[in-house]
């Protein structure tokens, strides 16, 4: 038998083309974020509260419709549901351009970011039907290298692009991006709706209920959702810092650029070892736990160089956050397997919404908790406090997933 790689799921054409139209959908979800925010403060001379508002506007949605969409996403067929999303997007992107002030601007961003809530657990569902049980932590660590590749590359050629051109053709060109997914969807083969999907007859909070309650009934579900929203509460109380940082650490801008660009390098290799080797899947939760408990380590050496104890070069810092970035898909890769492996197709929408309106939370309410930590200590003590925490919560998770002995149900 020929040897799995994290490339064998393409084999399957049905899964290339949402592969396909994923790449194009995720650069898309990405290229306005560095554009959006340069518009309202270098071409409208807007301050930073302006800047607040687009982050609000992209996160409220996810934390308050999230698990209501997530129903719909469910119930309706999700070929259809991810079609309507990207064609709206694309006229939302259009709507970018001329849009004369930011109340409008702030309403597209939203409308923008309702239909990517409605899109991805869609999406989610539509991948359980269409990778089977024994390619699923390839297929999801491909999914996952896509995310964290297009969450560089995306910003990137999309500020760049504001760099030299007006914001109009940089959002033309997000419009294109969504068009050549939208051709790839179209592709799409037409899967049939689950048997427990066409039999049941419908209740929109009956079904908003099962979603909630396969999570509570599933503990390794509870467990590593609790886990991921811990694990990003503890990341966003620093991950607005990294500029100051460099300062901290004498890297100039250059620095800057070069020790964010080691994070994501990292997140992208990280995402393809775990597809490429994938004897975690017999107790994911272990090498979430693991991950963050190496990370937690190395986040406490990046706030001791804050604080001027630990010391070391352009090359060192970079090397350091590699690792990071590494490890931190080391966490996302097994979550997304559990909650793809742990969930029926036809729940998958509600699970995956519920998850991320819990994440949502956390990321609203870390940043100002990491401000507030920072202008009373320093920088480098939100980097060393947040890596303390993330080791021992790892601890603390670690011990309870052996003495109770959660494990997946497939393994």
């Amino acid at each position: 038998m020929q040897k799995q790689t994290i490339f064998t799921p393409l084999r399957r054409k049905p899964f290339r083309t949402l592969f396909t139209a994923q790449v194009f959908s995720d650069t898309g979800n990405w290229f306005d974020i560095i554009a959006l925010n340069l518009l309202v403060s270098y071409h409208w001379g807007m301050d930073i509260i302006a800047n607040a508002a687009i982050d609000l506007a992209v996160a409220v949605p996810w934390v308050f419709l999230g698990p209501l969409l997530g129903v719909w996403a469910d119930r309706l067929p999700r070929k259809t549901v991810m079609l309507i999303c990207t064609l709206m997007r694309i006229f939302v992107v259009i709507g970018f351009i001329f849009a004369p002030n930011l109340p409008v601007l702030l309403s597209l961003v939203f409308a923008k970011t309702v239909f990517a809530v409605m899109f991805d657990p869609a999406r989610q569902g539509l991948f359980r039907q269409v990778v089977p049980e024994g390619e699923l932590a390839e297929a999801t660590a491909l999914s996952q290298t896509c995310a964290n590749a297009t969450k560089i590359l995306g910003p990137a050629i999309g500020g760049l692009l504001m760099a030299v051109a007006a914001p109009m053709y940089v959002f033309l060109i997000e419009a294109v991006l969504y068009s050549i997914a939208l051709l790839f969807l179209l592709r799409l083969p037409k899967v049939t709706p689950l048997a427990e999907e066409a039999q049941v007859e419908k209740n929109f909070w009956r079904e908003l209920k099962e979603g909630i309650a396969h999570i509570s009934k599933k503990r390794i579900l509870i467990v590593a959702i609790s886990l991921a929203a811990l694990n990003l509460f503890f990341v966003f109380l620093y991950d607005a810092f990294y500029a100051p940082l460099t300062i901290a650490l004498n890297l100039g801008q250059i620095g800057y650029g070069l020790v964010v660009s080691s994070f994501g390098i990292g997140a992208v290799a990280g995402s393809l070892l775990a597809g490429q080797w994938t004897s975690w899947k017999r107790n994911p939760l272990v090498m979430m736990c693991w991950s963050l408990l190496v990370a937690g380590a190395m986040v406490v050496v990046i706030g001791l160089g804050g604080m001027n104890i630990v010391h070391g070069g352009i090359v060192f810092w970079c090397a350091v956050c590699l690792v990071v970035g590494a490890l931190g898909a080391g966490t996302s890769v097994p979550f997304g397997y559990l909650l793809q492996s742990e969930t029926p197709p036809e729940l998958m929408g509600r699970v995956f919404s519920v998850s991320n309106a819990m994440q949502g939370v956390m990321l609203l309410a870390a940043p100002m908790i990491g401000v507030a930590f920072g202008r009373a200590l320093g920088i480098g003590a939100v980097f060393a406090f947040s890596g303390v925490m993330l080791a021992l919560t790892a601890i603390v998770y670690l011990i309870y997933t052996k003495k109770t002995n959660v494990r997946p149900t497939v393994s």
